[in-house]
């Protein structure tokens, strides 16, 4: 069974991704996604809607929808076929607008083709584009005025001034809407793109210099370790050469042609000072770092040589009277003085020179890391230049996120506010067929009967996404409130209850309580609440197979000391804690729906709660709707001031819902 859901999930999102190619970005995929999803249903209601015209003897209308699903589904074949977005979008978007013109200049099947059109504006703004899409719009609008006028004239239009002014009222504001925000939610995108790509290139850029410069500073330490053990080595060479000589001179003189292959080939400035702070020994290499010749500097008096700045005078001297006192230094960083001038940065060591157990002298090596120092520098100002320009970025992004949820509460709002402009044209449509199906103008023959109840059907679960979509808006924008009162929780359970006995019943479906444990009243809104309950007692009944089992239970609880507590002082382990909860309060009631159904997998368990969210079982894809039950359940929860939450052992299982709100 699990194999053949799988192989169905599969075929149904490849059906809907008919058409995507590699190279198409992300924005791209999804209109392709739209474009599938709506053109599937609009062949499905143009064939429902031709063969009514049919029957009803509208010859012309019919034609006309089985021509406009024909033409929708070559355009199909095409896509599939070539990927050709940019062609297909274009058409589709023509075909969509002549078949909505046609419709409310016919009326379409009973009057409702105007209904149709509302549709347009949303499809052409989010395939074209703000620009385009209010290009087509007008298109659209321009040619259902200039037919409804012509018609006007010659006393066959359709509808009334007062309905056209309605329409083009209505049509005009969710037109603007659409347009607005698909040209603000382009630019905002744009502009996060073009950041993120100036930052990344900016990290790049810095990471590249670290890594020079970390490469860099390795390979000269691993000289400086080098160097200084070659120093070493040939200083025990010297000391062991000082026991066989008396004279410091004869010392010096020895070691000279010791440190001669050194001092020759050596990469850094080697050099040897006597105890009274004079010159005696110093490689070549001091001519290629400081532009001196060693005969320039050797028997002169360190002060005398004017090498150092004069802040670094005091320091040299401290340390080299360390080193004729027995100690050593190593790496310390001098500002040295080059004989053109220039100040350069130079790491000097030293060790001293023993003689018969004294020190005689002092030897040193010295390294020019200027240029080390100043790729240092450099690093530290394009760390300080990131940095600001992180917190700048970070700005851009809070101030967009601020721009973004602005415009979703916009969006909201509109949403929540077009409940009777959306609920007064369907309930008189539902009205209106009911009046028809119930025979009170006539009777009806078999097919005509099963038509209208087709469109009641299909009318109430339109109703049904329009009031759960509502709901949720509503509740984002702020405008849903509670009105609270004290009821009586038992009779609330089992009005629940038997709202969804009908429905069980086809299942034979035994529905069970657990509610003797419950508080006898609550403080609360008993409509929203019965929303909550109706919502889990609904899906509970949907997705539990045939002669399954749903059990509704209520119990009081209090909470103390960090734990929950039932009336009689058991404890029982709850998902959330005093800190997760939004409100302190000891008294609560928890109301819970298990069922023996088809379970939930670890990973959706948190999903189900989110907005359009549908768990992909193979039960599952035999119902419609639109996954904004349980979303709609945990916001009213929530505005209860309460939390609502999911467990199962897995697929095949069985599940249960449960929440907890203060009373």
């Amino acid at each position: 069974m699990n194999f053949l859901g799988h192989d169905l999930i599969r075929m149904v999102v490849g059906f809907f991704s008919g058409g995507i190619r590699e190279d198409h970005d992300l924005e791209v995929r999804l209109r392709i996604r739209v474009i599938n999803i709506i053109s599937a249903i609009t062949i499905l209601i143009l064939t429902f809607f031709g063969l009514t015209a049919l029957e009803k003897g509208k010859l012309p209308l019919g034609y006309f929808d089985f021509s406009v699903a024909l033409i929708f589904f070559i355009t199909q074949i095409y896509l599939r076929k070539t990927g050709n977005y940019n062609h297909v979008k274009y058409f589709w978007v023509i075909s969509t607008g002549v078949l909505f013109v046609y419709l409310f200049n016919t009326g379409g099947i009973e009057h409702t083709g105007h209904l149709w059109v509302y549709i347009f504006p949303l499809v052409a703004a989010f395939l074209l584009g703000a620009r385009k899409g209010a290009i087509a719009i007008s298109a659209l609008l321009a040619g259902v005025i200039v037919l409804w006028l012509v018609d006007l004239f010659q006393g066959t239009a359709v509808y009334s001034i007062n309905l056209v002014a309605r329409f083009l009222v209505s049509f005009s504001i969710i037109s603007f809407s659409a347009c607005y925000y698909e040209h603000f939610r382009n630019e905002t995108l744009q502009k996060l793109e073009t950041s993120n790509l100036e930052l990344d290139r900016q990290i790049a850029k810095l990471k590249r210099a670290e890594g020079a410069l970390k490469k860099n500073q390795e390979e000269l330490e691993r000289r400086v370790e080098d160097r200084t053990r070659e120093l070493i080595k040939s200083n025990e060479e010297l000391q062991r050469e000082i026991a066989e000589h008396l004279k410091t001179g004869e010392l010096l003189r020895a070691s000279e042609e010791q440190y001669r292959l050194v001092f020759e080939n050596s990469f850094d400035v080697v050099f040897s000072l006597d105890d009274q702070f004079r010159m005696v020994s110093i490689s070549p290499s001091v001519e290629r770092i400081l532009g001196y010749k060693p005969e320039e500097l050797i028997g002169r008096d360190l002060i005398e040589l004017n090498l150092l700045p004069p802040q670094y005078v005091k320091k040299a001297f401290r340390q080299i009277t360390e080193v004729l006192g027995g100690e050593s230094i190593s790496s310390t960083d001098y500002e040295v003085i080059a004989k053109d001038g220039t100040v350069l940065i130079v790491q000097i060591s030293g060790a001293p020179i023993f003689k018969l157990g004294k020190v005689v002298g002092m030897s040193s090596i010295g390294r020019d890391i200027t240029a080390q120092k100043k790729a240092e520098e450099v690093l530290r100002q394009a760390h300080d230049e990131l940095e600001i320009r992180v917190q700048q970025r970070t700005r851009e992004l809070e101030r967009t996120n601020e721009a973004l949820e602005s415009a979703n509460q916009i969006k909201s709002d509109f949403l929540a506010n077009m409940s009777h402009e959306l609920r007064t044209p369907l309930n008189h449509i539902m009205g209106f067929t009911e009046l028809v199906a119930n025979k009170h103008f006539g009777d009806l023959n078999a097919v005509q009967e099963e038509y209208l109840k087709d469109v009641l059907q299909s009318s109430e679960h339109l109703l049904s996404l329009i009031n759960d979509i509502l709901d949720l808006s509503k509740v984002e924008a702020g405008k849903l409130d509670l009105k609270t009162a004290e009821i009586r929780l038992g009779p609330l359970l089992e009005n629940s209850l038997a709202m969804v006995e009908a429905q069980a019943g086809k299942g034979r479906i035994r529905l069970l309580t657990e509610i003797e444990d419950n508080p006898d009243t609550i403080q609360v809104d008993e409509r929203k609440l019965k929303q909550i309950v109706y919502n889990l007692l609904s899906n509970a009944v949907k997705f539990t197979p045939d002669g399954g089992e749903v059990t509704l239970s209520a119990r009081y609880l209090t909470y103390r000391d960090d734990r929950w507590f039932t009336r009689e002082g058991q404890p029982v382990g709850l998902p959330w804690d005093g800190n997760d909860l939004p409100v302190h309060c000891e008294r609560w009631v928890n109301i819970s729906v298990r069922d023996t159904g088809i379970g939930i997998k670890d990973e959706d368990l948190k999903r189900i709660f989110n907005p359009f969210e549908q768990v992909d079982h193979s039960l599952g894809r035999r119902y419609q709707g639109t996954g904004l039950g349980l979303s709609v359940s945990r916001k009213l929860a929530e505005l209860h001031r309460g939390r609502i939450w999911a467990e199962s052992d897995g697929a095949g299982k069985g599940s249960r819902f449960s929440f907890v709100i203060p009373i």
